[in-house]
Protein backbone atom coordinates (compact mmCIF):
# COMPACT_ATOMS: atom_id res chain seq x y z
CA UNK A 1 0.00 0.00 0.00
CA UNK A 2 1.40 3.48 -1.12
CA UNK A 3 1.72 6.02 1.49
CA UNK A 4 -1.01 8.10 -0.47
CA UNK A 5 -3.52 5.09 0.02
CA UNK A 6 -3.70 5.77 3.66
CA UNK A 7 -4.31 9.44 4.52
CA UNK A 8 -7.80 8.86 6.26
CA UNK A 9 -6.22 6.19 8.83
CA UNK A 10 -3.40 8.65 9.31
CA UNK A 11 -5.70 11.92 9.64
CA UNK A 12 -7.74 10.20 12.18
CA UNK A 13 -4.92 8.83 13.74
CA UNK A 14 -3.40 12.35 13.71
CA UNK A 15 -6.74 14.07 14.49
CA UNK A 16 -6.17 11.94 18.19
CA UNK A 17 -2.94 13.04 18.82
CA UNK A 18 -3.99 16.74 18.29
CA UNK A 19 -6.69 15.91 20.58
CA UNK A 20 -3.96 14.63 23.24
CA UNK A 21 -1.48 17.88 22.91
CA UNK A 22 -4.31 20.02 23.19
CA UNK A 23 -4.79 18.52 26.51
CA UNK A 24 -1.42 17.93 27.59
CA UNK A 25 -0.48 21.66 26.45
CA UNK A 26 -3.30 23.04 28.45
CA UNK A 27 -2.08 21.69 31.55
CA UNK A 28 0.44 22.53 34.28
CA UNK A 29 3.63 20.88 32.50
CA UNK A 30 5.73 22.08 35.58
CA UNK A 31 3.42 20.31 37.69
CA UNK A 32 3.13 16.89 35.66
CA UNK A 33 7.31 16.88 35.41
CA UNK A 34 7.60 17.69 38.87
CA UNK A 35 4.88 14.30 39.80
CA UNK A 36 7.51 12.56 37.71
CA UNK A 37 10.32 13.63 39.54
CA UNK A 38 8.84 13.06 43.27
CA UNK A 39 8.04 9.07 41.27
CA UNK A 40 10.74 7.05 43.45
CA UNK A 41 10.27 4.66 40.39
CA UNK A 42 10.75 7.08 37.37
CA UNK A 43 13.17 8.85 39.51
CA UNK A 44 15.90 5.73 39.42
CA UNK A 45 14.87 4.98 35.46
CA UNK A 46 15.97 8.55 34.94
CA UNK A 47 18.87 8.24 36.68
CA UNK A 48 19.80 5.31 34.63
CA UNK A 49 19.76 6.75 31.82
CA UNK A 50 21.40 10.40 32.49
CA UNK A 51 24.42 7.94 33.71
CA UNK A 52 23.97 5.92 30.42
CA UNK A 53 22.51 2.50 31.83
CA UNK A 54 19.62 1.45 29.74
CA UNK A 55 18.68 -0.94 32.42
CA UNK A 56 14.66 -0.53 31.50
CA UNK A 57 14.33 -1.15 27.91
CA UNK A 58 12.29 1.14 26.08
CA UNK A 59 12.32 4.19 27.86
CA UNK A 60 14.52 6.92 26.82
CA UNK A 61 15.22 10.67 28.32
CA UNK A 62 14.69 12.93 25.26
CA UNK A 63 14.58 16.55 26.07
CA UNK A 64 14.17 16.44 29.41
CA UNK A 65 10.97 14.09 29.55
CA UNK A 66 10.81 10.72 30.34
CA UNK A 67 9.90 8.86 27.10
CA UNK A 68 8.56 4.85 26.97
CA UNK A 69 8.89 3.64 23.18
CA UNK A 70 8.29 7.37 22.66
CA UNK A 71 5.13 7.94 24.46
CA UNK A 72 5.37 10.64 27.52
CA UNK A 73 5.77 9.09 30.91
CA UNK A 74 3.53 10.61 33.71
CA UNK A 75 3.60 9.33 37.36
CA UNK A 76 0.80 6.24 38.05
CA UNK A 77 -0.23 8.87 40.30
CA UNK A 78 -0.92 11.77 38.74
CA UNK A 79 -3.41 13.77 39.17
CA UNK A 80 -3.96 14.32 34.86
CA UNK A 81 -4.78 10.88 34.46
CA UNK A 82 -8.39 11.61 34.83
CA UNK A 83 -8.34 14.48 32.79
CA UNK A 84 -6.51 12.15 30.05
CA UNK A 85 -9.35 9.64 30.56
CA UNK A 86 -12.17 12.03 29.87
CA UNK A 87 -10.91 13.49 27.21
CA UNK A 88 -9.88 10.10 25.39
CA UNK A 89 -13.27 8.91 26.47
CA UNK A 90 -16.19 10.97 27.37
CA UNK A 91 -14.92 13.58 24.90
CA UNK A 92 -16.83 14.18 21.50
CA UNK A 93 -13.55 12.57 19.92
CA UNK A 94 -13.62 9.98 22.54
CA UNK A 95 -17.16 9.37 21.85
CA UNK A 96 -17.30 6.44 24.53
CA UNK A 97 -15.78 4.13 22.29
CA UNK A 98 -14.84 1.24 25.23
CA UNK A 99 -11.98 0.06 26.29
CA UNK A 100 -9.92 -1.04 23.36
CA UNK A 101 -10.37 1.91 21.32
CA UNK A 102 -9.91 4.47 24.65
CA UNK A 103 -6.68 2.44 25.60
CA UNK A 104 -5.16 2.51 21.56
CA UNK A 105 -5.53 6.36 21.90
CA UNK A 106 -4.04 7.30 24.98
CA UNK A 107 -1.45 4.71 24.89
CA UNK A 108 -0.32 6.32 21.35
CA UNK A 109 0.31 9.46 23.02
CA UNK A 110 0.97 8.77 27.20
CA UNK A 111 2.16 6.15 29.54
CA UNK A 112 1.70 5.42 33.26
CA UNK A 113 2.09 2.24 34.87
CA UNK A 114 -0.79 0.17 35.02
CA UNK A 115 -2.54 2.50 32.74
CA UNK A 116 -4.53 -0.96 31.00
CA UNK A 117 -5.91 -1.39 34.14
CA UNK A 118 -6.42 2.33 34.95
CA UNK A 119 -8.32 2.64 31.84
CA UNK A 120 -10.39 -0.72 32.06
CA UNK A 121 -11.67 0.75 35.17
CA UNK A 122 -12.73 3.72 34.32
CA UNK A 123 -14.50 2.77 31.14
CA UNK A 124 -16.50 0.64 33.33
CA UNK A 125 -17.83 3.47 35.31
CA UNK A 126 -18.76 5.74 32.50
Amino acid sequence: MAESDNRVVDALSRKFQFAAVLVVSTADWEGIEEEVQQDPKLQGIIQDLIQGREIVVGYEWRNGRLLYHGRLVISKHSKWIPKFLQQFHDSKIGGHSGFFRTYKRISGVLFWDGMKGTIMEYVKQY
